[in-house]
């Protein structure tokens, strides 16, 4: 929506906001895979292909060179090792750019979560805030210090927990 400003208040808006953030977070990520996939494979087989040519380079150089058969092969020896190096070097180069794409996604992707993490809490706190105001509204009694020591306000406050702690394991499913 051109023009739109967000409500800085509107806990939904803003909640939808950092997951469609964190969706094209994941979406990026997915595409960026096969381009990483393929910079790892290709630089690893131009780093074989090198340690393949430096060891028939070297049982070309401890072989008889006055055979001008032997330096022929070690001057195409020599290139095409020249020729495998420079395309290692290029795979390498590109691994790390794609690694570093990555980095990048995957801290992005961390902040959001951590804000969208921080969001809900301040939410749950503000729920709980309006919660407490509204039973103070309606004449409720407060949970005080000497109300926290009745064992059966300790007892729903632990089963209170108890149900939290299995909410946020199925959350988690």
């Amino acid at each position: 929506m051109a023009g739109h400003q967000p409500d800085v208040n509107n806990y939904a808006e803003t909640r939808q906001r950092l997951d469609s953030a964190l969706e094209s977070i994941e979406h990026s990520a997915e595409s960026l895979g096969p381009a990483l996939d393929i910079a790892l494979k290709v630089s690893q087989h131009y780093r074989e292909i090198v340690a393949g040519y430096q060891d028939c380079l070297h049982k070309l150089l401890a072989a008889n060179t006055s055979d001008p058969r032997v330096t022929g092969l070690i001057e195409t020896g020599k290139a095409m090792l020249a020729t495998a190096e420079r395309n290692r070097d290029y795979w390498k180069t590109q691994l790390r750019r794609e690694q570093g794409r990555q980095n990048k996604l995957n801290a992005v992707r961390n902040e959001l979560v951590q804000a969208r993490n921080r969001l809900d809490v301040a939410q749950k706190l503000m729920e709980g805030q309006a919660h407490l105001a509204s039973l103070a509204a309606l004449g409720e009694p407060l949970p005080t210090a000497q109300a926290r020591e009745m064992p059966e306000f300790r007892e729903a406050l632990q089963l209170a927990r108890e149900a939290e702690a299995l909410a946020e394991l199925k959350e988690w499913r």
